[in-house]
């Protein structure tokens, strides 16, 4: 199998996109520390796997994560709606990778 049988790039569709934040938060902190706790000893977190196939390493994953933690964090603070629901700033912001199902 293909990474071009299994994903496309795209854009999301303009909506809002919904998630509670604090819960997002909390998982995107606990995969960082998975990471930078574990990688060494779980080989599996060190392999791109089909992500590979879209020009996407290792690096590109961790620095989405601290750059999604920095912008809830920010957000969140400041008392507003997160970015991260907005579309628009995904598509900007974000390579849009969408699974494609058989």
């Amino acid at each position: 199998m293909t990474g071009s049988q299994v994903f496309s790039k795209g854009l999301l569709p303009n909506y809002q996109v919904d998630f509670n934040e604090s819960d997002l938060l909390n998982v995107l902190v606990n995969v960082k520390k998975y990471f930078d706790n574990h990688a060494q000893q779980d080989p599996d977190v060190l392999r791109e796997g089909l992500l590979g196939t879209q020009g996407l390493t290792i690096a590109d994953i961790r620095q989405t994560l601290d750059f999604m933690i920095s912008v809830l964090t920010e957000d969140m603070a400041l008392k507003r709606p997160t970015r991260l629901k907005d579309s628009s700033f995904i598509n900007t912001h974000f390579q849009v990778i969408k699974w494609k199902p058989s």
